[in-house]
């Protein structure tokens, strides 16, 4: 297992202070990826760092799913710090699998970075202890695939995967071998899981056939729920993180909750 390593860092720029918190943006460098990444950080209102450790979820396409990401946590009523990774326009890169265009092959050196450099450093300077959650949208969704069937379910750092309309097309070969490979492994998912699918223009075919394939596994039962939701592939990720995280964090889910398989 590879050693967090001290981040040379930006300093931080001032934190942006509002009714609902306050976010503080960090520049972290990244030996595993080799670049450096924005990385936001919401406090929510009331935050207090004397406080008990509050849950913590960690949304890919920081630049654009912070704010999505902060409304499904209200809507959910979960009281949360919520963590941006940007990705400086490197999406392919650092989200794909080889073989998913040319630019694809970065998505473990991209973990890497999460689980290894970016979680001790955030423990080290928040309250961040609680549970951890992982989302990502389309090709973040990729990444979030990956990070749950590339660790043992003993050694998760995460507690709860989000994947929203994932890009399994790009390259459905290599995640359909990801699972069957972890289903011979282990035979539990050690986490909570939650899959969603646009009904219209989206990625509903691929994530289709991958989620009722790993369904069918007696040992997802009760940490794997799926939905399929009305809207386009744009249009759903704001719900599907609301869904999710009442889901992953055992939220009350109220009417039109995901059916669990």
């Amino acid at each position: 297992m590879a050693l967090a390593v001290a981040l040379p860092l930006a300093l931080p720029a001032e934190p942006n202070h509002s009714d609902s918190g306050k976010t503080v943006i960090h520049t972290l460098w990244s030996e595993h990826a080799q670049d450096s990444y924005p990385v936001a950080v919401h406090l929510p209102a009331g935050f207090d760092s004397a406080r008990a450790a509050l849950p913590v979820i960690f949304t890919l396409d920081g630049e654009g799913h912070l704010e999505p990401m902060r409304a499904a946590a209200r809507a959910a009523g979960v009281d949360a710090i919520v963590v941006a990774i940007g990705n400086r326009a490197q999406r392919r890169r650092d989200y794909a699998p080889s073989g998913c265009g040319d630019q694809g092959g970065g998505l473990q050196r991209f973990f890497d970075f999460i689980r290894f450099e970016l979680i001790p450093y955030l423990e080290a300077n928040y309250p961040a202890g609680g549970e951890r959650v992982l989302a990502g949208h389309s090709l973040g969704g990729l990444l979030v695939t990956h990070a749950l069937l590339a660790e043992p379910p003993e050694q998760r750092r995460f507690d709860g995967y989000l994947i929203s309309d994932p890009s399994y097309w790009c390259a459905p070969g290599y995640f359909a071998r990801l699972r069957d490979g972890y289903g011979r492994r282990f035979d539990r998912l050690g986490a909570r899981v939650h899959l969603t699918w646009a009904a219209t223009d989206g990625n509903g075919d691929y994530a289709r056939s991958f989620a009722h394939t790993l369904s069918t596994l007696a040992w997802t039962k009760g940490e794997f729920a799926t939905r399929e939701l009305a809207g386009t592939h744009t249009s759903i990720v704001r719900r599907a993180y609301e869904e999710g995280l009442r889901f992953v964090l055992k939220r009350n889910s109220g009417t039109g909750a995901p059916a669990e398989r």
